[in-house]
């Protein structure tokens, strides 16, 4: 029964799609589609007809009360609506958003006929339960828990198990669903705690003990893991692959114990020697090797084996950064793995480990290594410049960009050839000092676009044609995205404006959402739309500033001027790419901490600053975090993550002296504006007013009647620099 979630955890095959019903009152139902070729839009309905009956269960008598009654569409109205026997594969590409519609014809469905049967005699009872269900129907929630969690619809999984285990309290599918949901949580006592149960009603299964034992190896129980493994060891074959894998598990449990260090080295050996390269004794025997802190290039040696035959096993992943951090590493890799373009993206592979590992320095040398085996593949520059933009330095950006392409002069974009770019770059790289008088300028006028965009960067476009470059034409176009964003950041207008104008031409507003580049994509689409709005005009005196550190909604404040205590101020900002405020957590190692912890550094003691995070949190963070078990509800989420926010902040601004205010989260997207304004209307309770930092309130005023105000409506995802006044009203009050 334990066998049927063999699965990935995060199968690539899942489309997330986004069901909207927009009538009061309304919904948004975030849904993970396991198999869209298999599973048709009655499957998606019937799931959005039980969430809304769950979310509005109070306002249910408002909804239809049969799911024939709704129907599904691209379009808000006035579109074709799918059949109901649609594939979504047919219909659908991953992150659409789908609109619910109510048709008023629709008729519920006749009643089934009452079957009158002759009376059955009683079964014998099983244990006593709460409710009395038949098989089928005991059954039927097997396949529903089967089904949610291989789409990773957790909430639904798990309320079908306590429900399934009300009827049948032993229900082994029940408690191994549930355990796994624990441990995807890292909850590993409760997970041990399900398995338990499992063992208990099927003591001989070896997959449920080593389930069990890794529970308990998690959670620190080294000896009751021992005892399982060892347990399951005795009922394997003697030499069979089951007892290599439980004499393996106990010799992890050893080193991880700090006891019998000996005992599991024998064990690992005797392993290596029937097979020199069975991957789960090779991991230990690294783990062995470091736990002695003992000859590095060994561990080195065998995890260069591990990363060619399974790069992205999460364990040869974590022990590959460790043992890249060897000061030796970097020179043994070279004396092994020469710098040739078939094997330079070995180099960016270890890159992308020390840079999501916040080892920036270890990955822009790894990058550089990459490009000297491989001048010629943008992606890797891209890498490069991404990395250097997390120390917050604009000219590193700018070189590495230049550097490629000076060596690329004739790589193209159908008309764009590098040597176009290049002089506006190398500018870049020479222009130390862009400001005048504190604030950008620019050379001429900024041309905006000759016809408004038509919806969201960050969301996939129903109408655009997909692009038609190459990889490596994508890789390089982004490059160029990232000069652009970076020289709007850092005040390098004319220059940005330049290359803008180089790029319209081969742009061509494809629908980037579903390459690889969308983030840049989205980037370089808010500065072309922000640079005609901002001020140009030169002051006669320098202004002082105020600083904006934020995520992609801080660049509508960029640049723009304000009153602040009774003078002009600028705001500056200091971009911190794709930062949650999750990421901000005490134990995360994740590169947007890094970059945001350098973006305090980069801001004299003393200043005024704000602080707007949180949005992304909404869009993509607390959803899913919801629906993996992690919180209870999008409140408990919030009130966590907030939390953590507050409690950074104040102690920033105490160590560095700023006068800190922290900006609410910006309700622009429709799909998400209840989540925001929810962690909008909480955010207070755990700043206060008159603290620091303090909070400012004035985000109901972009809002009219739910809705954003038209005038803030900027790209659908980032607001109008129009709202500025807003901001500046909210600080003069939060004073």
């Amino acid at each position: 029964n334990a066998e049927y979630m063999g699965g990935k955890n995060h199968p690539e095959s899942v489309m997330k799609l986004f069901l909207h019903y927009d009538t009061q009152p309304d919904l948004t139902w975030l849904v993970n589609v396991d198999d869209p070729t298999k599973q048709n839009i009655s499957w998606l309905l019937d799931g959005f007809f039980k969430a809304f009956h769950k979310t509005h269960a109070d306002k249910s008598h408002t909804f239809p009360k049969f799911v024939g009654a709704l129907t599904l569409s691209k379009q808000r109205a006035g579109s074709t609506k799918f059949a109901t026997t649609d594939t979504i594969a047919s219909v659908a590409r991953d992150g659409d958003d789908l609109f619910v519609h109510v048709d008023p014809t629709a008729t519920p469905p006749a009643p089934k006929p009452v079957q009158m049967s002759a009376p059955q005699p009683a079964k014998p009872k099983k244990e006593t339960t709460e409710l009395e269900v038949s098989s089928d129907i005991i059954k039927s929630m097997e396949t529903t828990i089967v089904q949610a969690m291989k789409a990773q619809t957790f909430v639904a999984a798990r309320e079908t198990c306590e429900k399934l285990l009300k009827a049948e309290p032993n229900n082994l599918m029940a408690h191994y669903a549930l355990s796994e949901m624990a441990t995807n949580i890292q909850d590993h006592s409760t997970a041990a705690n399900e398995l338990e149960k499992c063992v208990k009603f099927a003591p001989s299964d070896k997959m449920l003990l080593t389930k069990l034992g890794e529970a308990y190896l998690a959670d620190g129980e080294f000896q009751d893991a021992l005892s399982t493994f060892q347990k399951g060891l005795g009922l394997c074959d003697t030499g069979s692959e089951e007892a290599t894998n439980f004499e393996i598990a106990i010799a992890n449990t050893l080193i991880a114990s700090g006891k019998n260090i000996d005992t599991a080295q024998q064990v690992i050996v005797n392993v290596l020697k029937k097979d020199d390269n069975h991957q789960a004794a090779l991991l230990a025997y690294v783990q062995l090797l470091m736990s002695k802190d003992i000859e590095h290039e060994e561990q080195l040696r065998v995890m260069m084996r591990l990363v060619a035959k399974n790069q992205n096993h999460p364990k040869v992943k974590s022990l590959m950064f460790k043992t890249i951090c060897y000061p030796i590493a970097i020179d043994f890799v070279l004396s092994v793995i020469p710098l040739h373009p078939d094997v330079s993206s070995v180099y960016s592979y270890l890159g992308g480990l020390a840079r999501d590992n916040s080892r920036i320095d270890l990955a822009i040398e790894l990058f550089n290594i990459a490009i000297k085996a491989a001048p010629a593949v943008p992606a890797y520059a891209l890498s490069l410049a991404h990395a250097y933009e997390l120390n917050c330095v604009d000219q590193p950006v700018f070189h590495s960009i230049a550097d490629f392409l000076r060596k690329n002069p004739q790589m193209s974009i159908e008309s764009f050839m590098c040597a176009h770019a290049l002089p506006f770059v190398e500018s870049l790289v020479t222009t130390t000092s862009p400001l005048r008088n504190g604030v950008p300028f620019l050379d001429e006028p900024f041309p905006a676009r000759s016809a408004p965009r038509e919806q969201s960067l960050t969301l996939p476009s129903q109408t655009a044609q997909r692009s038609n470059y190459d990889q490596s034409q994508l890789d390089l176009m982004a490059l160029l995205m990232t000069a652009i964003k970076v020289a709007f950041v850092y005040g390098h207008w004319s220059n940005c404006a330049k290359l803008i104008q180089l790029l319209r031409p081969v742009h061509n507003e494809f629908d980037y959402f579903h390459t690889t580049i969308r983030n840049e994509n989205a980037y370089y689409g808010c500065v072309e739309d922000l640079l005609p709005l901002v001020p140009t005009n030169v002051p006669s005196e320098p202004l002082p500033c105020i600083y904006v550190v934020g995520d992609s909604h801080c660049l509508s404040l960029a640049w723009q001027r304000i009153q602040y205590q009774g003078k002009q101020h600028v705001i500056r900002p200091i971009l911190v790419t794709g930062c949650k405020l999750w990421h901000l957590r005490p134990d995360s190692t994740f590169y947007p901490k890094y970059n945001f912890l350098k973006a305090v550094e980069t801001i004299p003691a003393g200043s005024t600053v704000i602080f707007l995070f949180g949005e992304i949190d909404c869009r993509d963070g607390i959803v899913r975090a919801v629906e993996k078990g992690l919180y209870k509800n999008t409140g408990e989420g919030f009130q966590n993550i907030i939390k953590i926010y507050v409690k950074l902040l104040r102690q920033i601004a105490q160590d560095k002296q700023f006068t800190a205010y922290i900006h609410p989260a910006l309700p622009v997207m429709d799909v998400t504006r209840h989540l925001v304004m929810q962690f909008n209307e909480l955010m207070p309770m755990f700043v206060g007013m008159k603290k620091n930092p303090r909070w400012l309130n004035f985000v109901s005023n972009v809002l009219e009647n739910g809705q954003l105000k038209a005038k803030y409506r900027l790209d659908g995802t980032h607001i109008h620099p129009e709202y500025v006044p807003l901001v500046e009203k909210a600080l003069e009050t939060a004073v």
